[in-house]
């Protein structure tokens, strides 16, 4: 199976396209994910989100993520999402993961730096390529980092939670690139969040011109992570100012639960039948993670 290297990033960034990372809870949404890379012909990265593991144990999900793809003759990538523990990059890396994010963006610039590298040579070691992450965004479970983290940017001005956005720097941003070694680098530059997504209201602030700025003090390619809420015309604009790679989730979450809602019925009265109402979810977030494959993939973003 091709997977997606470090290098596909670069070329993405150069080409003005990015690459879709699309997180996986099970087999259903494996295959699914599978499905859109080899309809679109596009490359996929199918990322494990670390909340994961304590509902099934990170040997038995990659285990399933890796045969579910191996037989692919599409260019799929295994990536660890998000983790703040280096021992569990490394035993993600061990288990065959290509590609990892080590989260430091919770901890102080000098810490962050120190334990990303850490990962970065971990990565190194085992032939995979390692994001980093600065500037604070939510966590899986909906909730911002500590506030009052040393290092801390509050240059956005919105309502709620929103307003207690970390927001990355350029000119840190180049620091910790050149300093960790990192493949490609995760930022904040702001959120636009819909109410069913992380219970927040209101339109929030998306930042292209910090984008901009940062993009052209990095070399790297740059991620973008909790996107739900952001239209097209933000998206490809995110893209043209040097995102390659980005993040989807409660999108899939969302298809996912409305097809298993619009099959229940059904499934129900057939006796119980578990593998269409399963197969309808695979089908909905096969097509989600399609659509926005192609989205991210059209090269020349503008």
């Amino acid at each position: 199976m091709p997977t997606v290297t470090a290098a596909d990033l670069v070329a993405a960034r150069a080409e003005g396209r990015a690459i879709g990372s699309f997180t996986t809870y099970n087999l259903e949404t494996t295959l699914a994910l599978r499905d859109a890379a080899e309809n679109t012909g596009l490359p996929v990265i199918v990322q494990l989100a670390t909340s994961s593991f304590p509902f099934v144990d990170r040997a038995t999900l990659l285990g399933v993520v890796r045969a579910a793809v191996v037989g692919s003759p599409s260019r799929i990538g295994v990536h660890l999402g998000r983790s703040r523990e280096l021992d569990e990059v490394a035993a993600c890396l061990e288990l065959g993961c290509s590609s990892v994010t080590f989260d430091g963006s919770h901890l102080p610039f000098e810490e962050n730096v120190e334990h990303t590298r850490a990962a970065v040579a971990l990565g190194r070691r085992a032939g995979a390529w390692v994001e980093g992450r600065l500037g604070a965004a939510r966590d899986e479970d909906g909730c911002f980092d500590d506030p009052d983290a040393p290092g801390a940017r509050y240059d956005l001005d919105a309502p709620g939670d929103l307003a207690g956005l970390r927001m990355t720097d350029p000119g840190r941003a180049a620091e910790f690139a050149a300093r960790t070694g990192v493949d490609a680098l995760a930022v904040q530059v702001g959120a636009v969040q819909t109410g069913d997504v992380h219970g927040v209201g209101g339109p929030g602030c998306f930042d292209l011109d910090r984008l901009a700025a940062i993009a052209a003090a990095v070399p790297v390619p740059l991620v973008l992570d909790a996107t739900s809420g952001l239209t097209d015309v933000l998206l490809r604009g995110a893209i043209s100012r040097g995102v390659a790679k980005i993040n989807v989730d409660a999108e899939l979450r969302r298809s996912a639960f409305a097809a298993l809602g619009t099959t229940l019925t059904a499934a129900r009265a057939a006796d119980h039948d578990l593998r269409s109402l399963l197969e309808s979810a695979r089908r909905s977030v096969a097509t989600t993670a399609a659509n926005r494959a192609r989205l991210f993939g059209l090269p020349g973003a503008g």
